[in-house]
């Protein structure tokens, strides 16, 4: 079949929603906003509900959805439910969502990420904001000591990363970063703002998170995780 075209019994149709996975998982939601209304148009009913199957971080995206629609409520003081999710989506199943936070995106933030023949570096990874809505979850323990005892580490505090000297607070990464500017004063402001986008982005996860593991009230939604 094709997105959009009617298959099997001409009245189901299916639909990617492709996205900017670098980016703020709020711009995506925005987008899954806009393909539902798509769909409601095209099937002439305004009432019309979907099915999501979503992989991995696209869990997280629909979660979202249903709870809180399109608004950003990360920058709120208080997160406000939306209750129009139930109204819009009939079934979700998440395929290997990070539902807890994955360990993979604390190794991205540290050491870069291989894709395919190349490596990402610390600097440019840090620069995407997934990975940081992605870090392990505070109910997860993902650290263990040398004895594979659980390390009670606030991942989302940026002083944990700059006692450690991890990613863009490391020696190497400070380096590449400044000696990648022309003159020292450039240098020097380029890791000042890449590290100020760092502690941006852990903000913005961790009220990602709490907003995702918040206790809502009760959906009419049947979800299989």
């Amino acid at each position: 079949g094709k997105p959009g075209q009617p298959i099997g019994d001409q009245r189901r149709r299916y639909y990617v929603m492709l996205y900017d996975w670098r980016k703020d998982n709020i711009l995506a939601v925005r987008k899954l906003h806009a393909l539902i209304e798509q769909i409601r148009i095209d099937y002439g009913d305004p009432n019309q509900r979907v099915d999501i199957i979503a992989h991995s971080n696209g869990g997280l995206i629909a979660n979202y959805y249903l709870r809180y629609g399109p608004t950003d409520v990360l920058e709120q003081a208080t997160l406000a439910p939306w209750f129009e999710g139930d109204k819009r989506i009939r079934r979700l199943v998440m395929l290997g969502t990070p539902n807890l936070g994955s360990v993979t995106s604390l190794e991205r933030l540290t050491y870069g990420d291989r894709m395919a023949v190349r490596t990402v570096p610390v600097e440019v990874m840090a620069t995407f904001v997934t990975p940081f809505q992605a870090l392990p979850h505070r109910l997860s323990k993902a650290i263990l000591d040398p004895l594979g005892r659980p390390v009670d580490l606030d991942l989302f505090d940026p002083a944990v990363w700059r006692e450690r000297k991890w990613s863009v607070f490391s020696p190497e990464v400070s380096a590449r970063v400044r000696e990648s500017l022309a003159t020292p004063a450039e240098g020097e402001q380029a890791l000042d703002e890449l590290q100020a986008t760092f502690v941006h982005n852990l903000h913005r996860a961790d009220r990602l998170q709490r907003a995702l593991t918040a206790t809502l009230p009760a959906r009419n939604v049947e979800i299989a995780v």
